[in-house]
C-alpha cells in the first residue's frame, strides 16, 4: 500500500493538538511559554496550534491578568 505524502505530518499535527488540549485541560489557563517548556514544541508550533484550537472553539486566549516581568513578551 503506498504512503500518502502528508499524512505523517497531519498524524503528528493531531497528537500535538490532543497533547495541547490535555494539558490545558488538565492544569487550566496556560501560557504559550508554559506549553512551548512543558511540551518540547516550538514556539511556532504551539502558536499554530493555539490558533487552531482558538478557531474550533475550544480554548480562549486571553491576556495575562498578573504583573508583566521586564523584558519582551513571549
Amino acid at each position: 500500500m503506498p504512503s500518502v505524502p502528508g499524512a505523517s505530518q497531519e498524524e503528528i499535527r493531531r497528537q500535538n493538538l490532543g497533547a495541547v488540549l490535555r494539558y490545558v485541560h488538565l492544569h487550566g489557563p496556560t501560557s504559550r511559554a508554559e506549553l512551548t517548556s512543558r511540551l518540547g514544541l516550538n514556539r511556532s508550533t504551539i502558536g499554530a496550534l493555539a490558533a487552531d484550537l482558538t478557531a474550533s472553539g475550544l480554548v480562549t486566549e486571553e491576556a495575562p491578568t498578573t504583573a508583566r516581568r521586564a523584558g519582551r513578551p513571549s
